[in-house]
């Protein structure tokens, strides 16, 4: 699915070279970063729960019975909490021009070869590991990777020879 996603931006004559996405395991440092998106929902979350929580509790005495008033709030957390807690799937892919990294949720970014400098491979235990690299100032990569050291091959393989 996410050769498709990714064939959809493809520039005319541009080859995709290889497509993927992470695997469950690894160790921290080959888990992929939580998207923004996701951050983004978790700390609306966090900031609503207690006020929530606390405005049902102080309604109840009030009006004597479970307070209706709180049941819209209840539902506007519980849809943050899915939000939340729906797994997003990470896009990664190589082309012979540049590289994509994201989420169809959060975005994806494209970085062409110029923009990209510092590849690093990093391999776990498991074998799980991961291909990071600095993008226009960022730091990026492909991680939760199943076969990292063939992920740093076509990377490097790609990448213009100065």
């Amino acid at each position: 699915m996410s050769a498709d996603i990714l064939r959809d931006r493809l520039d005319s004559g541009e080859k995709l070279l290889w497509t993927g996405g992470p695997v469950s395991g690894g160790d921290s440092k080959a888990r992929p970063p939580e998207p923004a998106v996701k951050s983004m929902y978790g700390a609306i979350l966090k900031a609503l729960t207690l006020p929530i929580v606390l405005a049902t509790a102080a309604a109840i005495p009030i009006f004597g019975k479970p307070a209706l008033m709180a049941v819209p709030f209840w539902i506007v957390l519980g849809i943050l909490l899915f939000l939340y807690l729906r797994p997003e799937d990470w896009i990664y892919g190589i082309t012979d021009k540049r590289v994509f990294v994201g989420t169809q949720k959060s975005g994806i970014a494209s970085y062409s070869f110029g923009d990209i400098s510092d590849i690093k491979q990093y391999i776990g235990k498991n074998g799980i590991g991961c291909v990071t690299f600095t993008a226009k100032g960022n730091a990026c990569g492909f991680y939760g990777l199943k076969e990292p050291q063939k992920v740093y091959g076509i990377l490097t393989g790609a990448m213009p020879k100065d």
